[in-house]
């Protein structure tokens, strides 16, 4: 552990701001905006992470069975409800990323969209989705993963009719079309890639779910 670096200590620079007669100080604010500074704060952060880390004994081999386990499993993440269908990310066991499924109400599941098959470098990934209320459509983000030395841009969704959104948390479609949660099913991906764009699927062909007419 003696070899460890010390991690970086990230810069102090309060801001006050006066909300309903409280006086209110944040440090970090500055960080909000990124830039190089903060970024190289996190990357010293990660480093003195990853040194901590790989010391610890013992840690690789339970890391490996963690992930045997882990990967022999099917999992599920972000469901969402609409017009008596759940729709859910699914990762199966082996995959990288996980595909958009829906089940109809007689209990049969089917994938609605699968991102590895976008084209482009590297696995893309749905960062989250919004079916509509009448199970008709789906918005959803589908972002590639970042180059090498990159930590922004545009991201890349073949084959699919797209248009630019806000971030989801501003989006209309999560406040609308998820009376749910009213909010947007987000993916294990989300937050961990390359920003992606808004895409607002319309179910027909193999998007539609079974029973619904064009």
């Amino acid at each position: 552990m003696s070899d460890i670096t010390e991690p970086p200590i990230a810069r102090v620079d309060v801001v006050r701001e006066t909300l309903h007669g409280i006086t209110l100080e944040d440090p970090y604010r500055w960080m909000e905006a990124g830039g190089e500074e903060f970024h190289r704060w996190l990357d010293g952060q990660a480093r003195h992470a990853r040194e901590h880390l790989d010391a610890l004994p013992h840690r690789s081999g339970l890391l490996a069975r963690i992930r045997e386990l882990g990967g022999a499993l099917m999992r599920y993440f972000g469901l969402a409800m609409a017009a008596g269908r759940v729709f859910a990310l699914v990762r199966e066991p082996g995959a990288r990323v996980p595909v958009l499924t829906v089940t109809e109400a007689g209990g049969v599941s089917r994938v609605l969209f699968d991102p590895g098959a976008v084209r482009g470098d590297g696995p893309h990934a749905i960062d989250w989705y919004v079916p509509s209320p009448d199970g008709n459509h789906v918005a959803c983000a589908v972002s590639a993963p970042l180059p090498p030395g990159h930590r922004a841009g545009a991201a890349v969704a073949g084959g699919l009719r797209r248009r630019a959104r806000p971030h989801p948390a501003r989006a209309r479609a999560g406040r609308d079309a998820d009376p749910a949660h009213g909010r947007p099913s987000q993916g294990p991906e989300a937050g961990r890639r390359q920003s992606g764009r808004a895409h607002r699927l319309r179910l027909r062909r193999a998007h539609r779910p079974a029973g619904v007419p064009s």
